[in-house]
């Protein structure tokens, strides 16, 4: 989602009125390390699954991505420490 100056400036005005909290958290705040969307549910981007307990989404992706790069003997993908000299 792009946003422009004036919106930028406006979240940040009324970062304290509920309503407008979740655009300057989702916006300007620390965000976890994964982050993962439904953007079909969630056009905005306001519920980030990948950092909640209850949610085994990353697992189960991770799971699905390796095997593929197993079937596919992707060249690039490794289960050995890669070594730096």
């Amino acid at each position: 989602m792009l946003i422009d100056n004036k919106k930028r400036q406006n979240v940040i005005k009324t970062r304290n009125d509920p309503e407008n909290a979740k655009f300057y958290d989702r916006w300007f705040a620390k965000r976890g390390v994964l982050e993962l969307y439904d953007c079909e549910k969630d056009p905005a981007q306001l519920h980030n699954p990948a950092n909640h307990p209850d949610h085994n989404i990353v697992n189960q992706l991770r799971s699905r991505l390796i095997r593929y790069f197993e079937t596919t003997k992707d060249p690039g993908f490794t289960d050995q420490a890669c070594k730096i000299r």
